[in-house]
C-alpha cells in the first residue's frame, strides 16, 4: 500500500494542541516528531469533519496517550488505532496539557488507500 507524508500537525508556540490535518488519504501508521519537542507526552484529538473534535479513548484502556521526545519515528498500529479522518495532537494529556515553548510541527504518515 502506498504510503503518503502529511505535513503537521502544528502546534503553535505557547500552545499545548495542534491544528487539525486532514489524514482522509489513508490509515494513520506513523508520527514523526519535532526535534526540538519540550519534553511531554501526546495526547489526540479525532473529528468525523474537521470541525467539532472530541478526545480519543479506546474503551479498554482510556485516554490514548503515547510516550513522545524529540526527533522520534512513533509507529501507530493501525488495528489499535480508531479511524481517525481529521487528528489533532496534544502536548500532555486532555487533564494535563503541557504549553510548548515554539512552534512545533510534525509529520503525519498514513497508507494511502488504494
Amino acid at each position: 500500500m502506498p504510503r503518503t507524508v502529511i505535513a503537521g500537525p502544528i502546534i503553535e508556540a505557547g500552545q499545548s494542541l495542534s491544528n487539525g490535518i486532514d489524514c482522509s488519504a489513508g490509515t494513520i501508521v506513523r508520527l514523526t516528531t519535532p526535534r526540538n519537542w519540550d519534553l511531554a507526552n501526546l495526547s489526540f484529538q479525532v473529528s468525523n469533519d474537521g470541525i467539532t473534535y472530541n478526545d480519543l479513548y479506546l474503551p479498554t484502556t482510556g485516554e490514548v496517550i503515547i510516550p513522545c521526545g524529540p526527533a522520534r519515528a512513533l509507529n501507530i498500529d493501525p488495528t489499535r488505532w480508531p479511524s481517525a479522518v481529521f487528528l489533532k495532537v496534544r502536548s500532555g494529556s486532555s487533564k494535563e496539557p503541557i504549553v510548548q515553548s515554539a512552534q512545533r510541527k510534525f509529520e503525519t504518515t498514513v497508507d494511502s488507500k488504494a
